[in-house]
């Protein structure tokens, strides 16, 4: 059956004549390189290199403002370039050193190994134990089932011969 009412050309209209004369938004977070080159403008150049213990001076005497990190960094990786800025607006370069892990002991690495072991084994007990619940419950369900089949039956062969009598 076909709809009665016909859509609305004056708003078909309306609706064209904005996606034509709209202009399209750029996606968030991306500048026109005229933005850019104004925001480039304001800020400060990066003069010089510092080491990382002449940047924990800084931050003990709260001469340190802001961190700049990329958003892929992370800090306990490798060794990382971030950008400082400091109380009077200068930039400076750092780079921080990385996190190394130490060795472990044999024993160590043994009790480790024996923990991963044990949790493995403790997952597939509780599997083992979902996976034979779920087939008790089924079995259970299946048998609810075939009696409530055969009472059914059983139901129908009593008022059949009640209909013969």
């Amino acid at each position: 059956m076909w709809c009665s009412q016909k859509p609305n050309a004056a708003i078909f209209l309306k609706i064209l004549h904005c996606r034509l004369k709209c202009p399209k938004r750029s996606v968030q977070g991306t500048l026109t390189p005229a933005e850019l080159k104004t925001w480039v403008k304001d800020v400060p150049a990066i003069s010089h290199r510092l080491t990382y213990s002449k940047l924990l001076d800084l931050k003990r005497k709260d001469k340190l403002k802001h961190v700049i990190k990329q958003l892929n960094a992370k800090w306990n990786q490798r060794p990382e370039l971030v950008l400082e800025v400091l109380e009077d607006n200068n930039v400076v370069r750092i780079v921080l050193p990385s996190i190394e892990t130490k060795a472990q002991s044999k024993k160590a690495l043994q009790l480790k190994r024996v923990r991963e072991e044990f949790k493995w084994t403790k997952n597939e007990e509780s599997e083992k134990l979902k996976e034979e619940r779920e087939i008790m419950e089924k079995s259970i369900k299946m048998k609810k089932k075939m009696e409530e089949k055969k009472k059914r039956q059983e139901m129908k062969k009593i008022k059949y011969k009640e209909l013969l009598r």
